[in-house]
């Protein structure tokens, strides 16, 4: 499981705030493809 966030100007992370849950990036190309366009980060693959 991710422990930071990896949105621009996001610094979340389960040190910062241990009741905050983070997910990976999905597998399934339909949901990542939107999941990194609501990222925002260009040119960055995970």
């Amino acid at each position: 499981m991710p422990a930071i966030c990896c949105a621009v100007g996001c610094n979340n992370s389960c040190q910062r705030n241990p009741k905050l849950q983070f997910y990976s990036i999905p597998k399934e190309l339909d949901r990542r493809n939107k999941w990194l366009a609501l990222i925002r980060r260009d040119n960055w693959q995970p």
